[in-house]
């Protein structure tokens, strides 16, 4: 009876180390996953900054074009 006991006790001791390294590896992985968030989100941001800025530079060269035509007509 002794030896299961034992026996036992070496197995619930492993048990025991793995849930407490699945434990450390789950708050990793919650870390790790707020950091991809608060990236995704900072790349979203700087595409529609990038987006903006190539639409203002659009407007620009078609005015600079259009007053170009338009003094050309003349």
């Amino acid at each position: 009876m002794s030896i299961l006991v034992e026996q036992q006790d070496e197995q619930i001791n492993t048990i025991e180390a793995t849930a407490a390294t699945v434990e450390k590896d789950t708050e990793a992985g919650l870390g790790y996953t707020a950091k991809a968030v608060d990236s995704a989100r900072a790349a979203r941001k700087k595409r529609w900054i990038c987006f903006a800025l190539l639409v203002v530079i659009l407007i620009i060269i078609a005015i600079i074009i259009a007053v170009t035509v338009a003094q050309n007509k003349k």
